[in-house]
């Protein structure tokens, strides 16, 4: 996949005790074990499934070139996801990118529906728990593996073997884990993924 120009968005402070706690919840209601992914583009498709009979739906898959400088984009007035063709089919045929992008965009639509989006170039330096993207990439996560797995299996396995498993890119995985590491979720042992913490 190419790579888009990066920026930062600024939006309300979610703290990841919330983003957790909502991702929590939505795994709950699948009755999702712990070692049990998400699975985020059934979720959705299902959900368009019921909704078309309203006329109404939560993602659209768009031609590549309605879309020129992003895989997927969300309107924050409407939730509305829109999806690549591109990144539909990658995700579709299991790809990481793909699925964390589906994940990601969804994570939008829940977190950042109604709110207003200040966009800054990426050499912008806001707090974490103000940028759009990161809370984005948290509920992802938290919302693809839960993060009592990924605290009690993370020194066993490693994060290598969880990004597989989860299908979520291993760069994201990582800096997933280093907030987590900084909200004090690993106790006393340390974290070794060559990362500045």
């Amino acid at each position: 996949m190419e790579k888009f120009s990066p920026q930062t968005i600024y939006v309300p402070p979610i703290t990841l005790a919330a983003i957790r706690e909502i991702a929590t919840s939505l795994r709950d209601i699948l009755s999702l074990k712990d070692d049990q992914g998400f699975p985020t583009l059934r979720v959705l498709e299902r959900m368009n499934d019921k909704l078309a009979e309203e006329d109404r739906e939560v993602f659209q898959v768009v031609e590549d070139e309605e879309l020129p400088l992003a895989y997927a984009d969300m309107d924050s007035a409407t939730g509305l996801i829109r999806l690549r063709n591109s990144c539909y089919q990658s995700a579709r045929s299991g790809d990481k990118e793909g699925l964390f992008t589906i994940s990601h965009e969804y994570a939008h639509s829940i977190c950042h529906r109604g709110v207003k989006l200040h966009r800054f170039a990426a050499d912008v330096s806001i707090p974490e728990e103000n940028d759009a993207e990161i809370q984005a990439d948290s509920f992802a996560i938290e919302l693809m593996v839960s993060h009592r797995f990924l605290i009690g299996n993370l020194k066993r396995l490693g994060a290598d073997v969880i990004s597989d498993r989860f299908s979520i890119p291993l760069n994201k995985l990582r800096e997933h884990i280093v907030r987590m590491h900084r909200n004090g979720d690993f106790g006393d042992y340390s974290i070794q993924l060559e990362l500045p913490l």
